[in-house]
């Protein structure tokens, strides 16, 4: 084996090694663990009033740090029977939808709520968001969270 090979090898060796260190003290850190929330029982208001911003960029700024929304997440969709909601009582319940219409990863659902990033550590890049179709008579036909 030549030198040049052999100082390559060490130098990937050495690499591996800080990475492996790195990530071990991220993951120790906390840094590759979910957020820590409590969960927690769905609120209409605190739902409303978690993307109560003047400008539309805020909400996304407000969804890298406030996990009201996931907290609640599961509370509403174990104990509410959303497929029996028809459009004007879910808007009624969530408040005006959260999401772009325009956006080709949700553009096939009528109504979309923005949970917030996707709660999966740090390296989370996408918004999480709850969605709904609904059918000719304003029924909800179809729901699920979903990222973009």
């Amino acid at each position: 084996m030549s030198r040049e090979l052999q100082a390559r090898l060490a130098v990937a060796v050495v690499f591996l090694c800080v990475m492996m260190l790195c990530s071990g003290w991220l993951y120790l850190w906390g840094a590759f663990a979910p957020p820590k929330y409590e969960d927690r029982p769905f609120n209409s208001t605190e739902w409303k009033a978690w993307h109560d911003t003047e400008k539309p960029w805020q909400l996304f700024e407000k969804a890298s740090e406030d996990w009201t929304r996931h907290a609640m997440l599961e509370d509403l969709i174990e104990n509410y029977d959303l497929a029996s909601f028809s459009r004007s009582k879910l808007i009624d319940l969530f408040g005006e939808p959260t999401f772009d219409e325009e956006d080709p990863y949700l553009s096939k659902w009528d109504v979309g709520y923005l949970i917030g990033l996707e709660n999966d550590g740090a390296f989370a890049a996408d918004y999480m968001y709850l969605v709904f179709k609904f059918d000719v008579e304003g029924k909800i036909v179809k729901y699920q969270t979903t990222v973009n």
